[in-house]
């Protein structure tokens, strides 16, 4: 049996522009996307769970400081298993002018993969099972992403 908890959507570096909130709650709303990453993270290892998946949108952008990519990286590298993360619609792999995940993939450490191609993600022997990515390749697609 494998043990999964499952993510999406988390959306690091939204700034909360459209409302109209004050700043020092912008602040604390900016802040908190960071600190329920770190939480779920907590959970999952507290779990023992086997895989971490982020399937999709942990950045709300490609184009996030590095510094936030870099540590979004460091939080999940905590997680006691393996981490696997699929860019989502938001933060899409772009063919010759990736900003974020070269960085992103290095400082998540070995072991923990990235999934930016379509070819399946064989995980055996450590885990019995193979992913099937569907990597999105821009914000808006008339194709879809798993055929």
């Amino acid at each position: 049996m494998i043990k999964i908890f499952h993510t999406s959507d988390v959306h690091l570096g939204l700034k909360f522009m459209r409302a109209r909130y004050s700043d020092a709650t912008r602040t604390f709303l900016v802040e908190a996307r960071m600190k329920t990453l770190a939480t779920m993270v907590e959970m999952a290892t507290e779990r023992q769970c086997d895989l971490f998946v982020v399937a999709g949108d942990l950045f709300d952008t490609t184009g996030v400081p590095k510094k936030l990519v870099r540590d979004a990286a460091e939080v999940l590298r905590r997680f006691e298993g393996t981490v696997v993360v699929l860019p989502g619609n938001h933060d899409y792999v772009k063919a010759n002018d990736d900003t974020i995940w070269p960085a992103f993939e290095e400082q998540l450490g070995e072991g923990n993969i990235l999934l930016q191609g379509e070819e399946p993600c064989d995980l055996r022997p450590n885990l019995n099972c193979v992913l099937f990515p569907g990597v999105c390749k821009a914000k808006h697609s008339r194709e879809n992403a798993i055929g």
